[in-house]
């Protein structure tokens, strides 16, 4: 999948009274050509339009950085107050990208930014400009600007965004709070988005974290959705449009865009715990085709289906036999081990029973006078006994220490000893013989 994840966390950090960075003001060259920019710095490239004009330009970068269109006035604000909370447009934070924009007659700056912690010797292309005919007409009303989503686990928010004339733009600069990803996509592709969860199409895709991200697409008239879906099933997401969502006409002002906001649970948690003698044993589960291994509840985002789930490792061993007719592994009886869930619209829960399996060590003595109290100590445990066996009920493992306790005037043989215990009971005979 494209991942086109835009680091644009800088700004933000801006808006919250980081240390004003450096800048150095360079003539724009009509050929190409190269600045470095200082860790921390900014480097402005001044250019004037007479006419509005579309206004295109592409970098590299050695290290990433942030491109910024911005009037003299709002880059003299920045100046003053360290908060670039007005700009004509913004890349994210790359290693190469374009700047395409339309903007009115005026004076500009175009400017990189490094907030990193290197220099970065940015290459630009010639800046071009195309006259257009009229200045172009900002929709700003389509998403406000400060607008903001919560989606739960599975949940997604779509904003159908009807786009009228064709040469059109739709801008939008937001942000997550957790991992998130998000798309711009066709009525068509949103159909098949709806539809399943592999092979999605879009126009763009944005996967990240807590960053703001930039969306810059040329689209023609159409319907057109965006698209964000919390794939986390630990915890609530956050989608906010700190300068809210745009369209842009090239050429000509737009007529009647419009913009509908659509909610809904794509997916749905699948939850499985452990109960019976387990502590902190790790287990794993597989289900349509995903695995993950945990001794805390493990969770999975699924959407509405049947499928299939196996228990396929415990406590790190993945050897599951049958024995008696139960499933066993790493000493447990496990129940149960596989089996299919339906998934109708809520959330399900799955209980997999763990018990230990036990098997005996019987000590059997001969030599006691009927009624003799004897005992044996195994396992930090004593048991004691008037008649002819002790019995202990302890899980696999290849070194139990015992000792016997004889009774008053006999001698035990042996009289302390180790016994192994694998996957069957065991007996072991004492004779008592008078000391």
């Amino acid at each position: 999948m494209l991942r086109r994840a835009f680091l644009f966390a800088a700004v933000l950090a801006l808006l919250l009274a980081t240390p004003l960075l450096l800048s150095q003001y360079l003539t724009m060259q009509s050929l190409p050509g190269s600045v470095v920019v200082e860790s921390g710095t900014s480097v402005a490239l001044p250019f004037t339009l007479n006419q509005a004009s579309n206004v295109s330009d592409s970098f590299s970068a050695t290290e990433p950085v942030e491109a910024f269109v911005v009037t003299v006035a709002q880059f003299q604000s920045y100046s003053q107050s360290s908060s670039l909370s007005n700009f004509e447009f913004a890349s994210g934070n790359l290693n190469s990208g374009t700047v395409d924009v339309v903007l009115p007659a005026g004076q500009y700056d175009l400017t990189f930014f490094n907030f990193g912690s290197n220099p970065s010797t940015v290459s630009y292309t010639p800046l071009t400009k195309s006259a257009v005919s009229s200045s172009p007409v900002s929709v700003a009303n389509l998403i406000s600007v400060g607008a903001n989503y919560t989606l739960s686990p599975g949940q997604y928010v779509a904003l159908e965004l009807h786009v009228p004339q064709n040469s059109s733009k739709i801008q939008a600069y937001f942000s997550f709070g957790t991992p998130t990803v998000s798309y711009l996509m066709t009525k068509e592709q949103f159909a098949g988005f709806l539809k399943s969860g592999n092979n999605i199409s879009a126009i763009y895709t944005s996967e990240s974290g807590s960053f703001t991200n930039a969306l810059h697409a040329n689209v023609n008239a159409g319907n057109y959705y965006f698209v964000t879906f919390n794939p986390s099933t630990s915890g609530n997401a956050s989608l906010i449009f700190p300068q809210g969502l745009i369209i842009t006409s090239r050429n000509i002002f737009l007529t009647q865009p419009s913009t509908s906001v659509q909610i809904g649970q794509l997916e749905y948690i699948v939850n499985f715990s452990s109960t019976g003698d387990v502590y902190y044993v790790p287990f794993g589960i597989s289900i349509n085709g995903e695995m993950q291994e945990s001794a805390d509840p493990i969770l999975f985002l699924e959407r509405n289906g049947t499928y299939n789930w196996s228990l396929n490792s415990v406590d790190g061993k993945n050897s599951l036999s049958i024995s008696n007719n139960m499933t066993v592994a790493a000493d447990f009886s496990i129940s149960p081990a596989s089996g299919q869930v339906s998934i109708r619209g809520r959330p399900v829960d799955i209980v997999i029973n763990f018990y230990l399996v036990l098997y005996t060590i019987t000590f059997v003595e001969t030599g006691l006078p009927l009624g003799s109290l004897w005992s044996v100590s195994m396992n930090i445990t004593t048991v004691d006994s008037t008649t002819n066996q002790i019995v202990f009920h302890l899980t696999n493992y290849s070194n139990y220490l015992f000792t016997v306790n004889p009774s008053q005037g006999y001698t035990a043989t042996p009289s302390s000893g180790t016994i192994a215990l694998e996957g069957v009971n065991v007996t072991k005979d004492i004779t008592f013989t008078p000391s």
